[in-house]
């Protein structure tokens, strides 16, 4: 999940400043994945380019998928992981843990 200023102000008491997260990515940042949906309602799309934004403007290596459809929460996208929700269970976005497990493999590479 992508933490931004905004979503933080929903946690954050509102005495206090919410940290801009984006303003600490620098080049000692780990290569990152990201998954979103274009649906998703509670953390908007938006958030995610912007990480991938920064990360880019660092030099940081990233790899961004950003699927059609899917509410936030979506998990594997599976029937294993949608707690009975049917919409909850989206075969394309289903593809991000493999998409992930390679990624992974190609920055982490096992000696």
């Amino acid at each position: 999940p992508v933490v931004t200023t905004e979503t933080l102000q929903v946690c954050v008491e509102p005495s206090r400043n919410a940290p801009d997260l984006l303003e600490a990515i620098d080049a000692e940042t780990p290569p990152t994945f990201i998954v979103h949906t274009a649906e998703d309602r509670t953390v908007p799309v938006t958030d995610s380019l912007a990480l991938a934004e920064h990360l880019s403007a660092v030099g940081v290596p990233f790899e961004l998928h950003i699927f059609p459809s899917g509410a936030h929460g979506m998990a594997l996208g599976t029937a294993f992981t949608s707690t009975g929700r049917p919409e909850m269970v989206d075969p394309a976005f289903a593809q991000w843990f493999d998409l992930a497990v390679n990624w992974l493999h190609r920055e982490f590479p096992i000696v």
